[in-house]
């Protein structure tokens, strides 16, 4: 299971075992809006912005008070709690995203929507 928490006018993400019952926090602070397991597998990728201006997550962004800059997308293993960046955003589309509702399709292209534009995307390669 993905969680964030919120955590001193910032998110805390983790990853919760069922089965082992164990908590792992990850490095990268983002929404877990701005998350998606890929099929089969137990990798999860999520959008982390540049910086998470202080406000009282997860309300504040919904209500469009802070808007992200997602700067790259990260892979994380559920197994082991590793993370590292795999692309930047940067060169996909204008000077900022606000990237939410990632997926991927049948043929394992994430797909992801900037929030502010309600604008289309897609990164194939995974």
């Amino acid at each position: 299971i993905l969680y964030q928490q919120s955590v001193g006018g910032g998110v805390a993400l983790s990853l919760y075992s069922v089965a082992a019952k164990t908590t792992t926090p990850l490095p990268i602070k983002t929404m877990v809006d701005k998350c998606a397991f890929n099929f089969n597998s137990l990798l999860v990728y999520c959008a982390v912005p540049e910086e998470l201006p202080s406000a009282s997550y997860p309300d504040g962004w919904y209500r469009g008070e802070v808007a992200f800059n997602d700067n790259a997308v990260w892979e994380i293993d559920a197994a082991s709690g590793g993370a590292k960046p795999i692309f930047l955003l940067g060169g996909v589309g204008p000077s900022s995203l606000d990237t939410i509702n990632l997926n991927f399709d049948s043929q394992n292209k994430l797909l992801f929507t900037d929030k502010t534009t309600a604008t289309l995307w897609w990164q194939q390669g995974f």
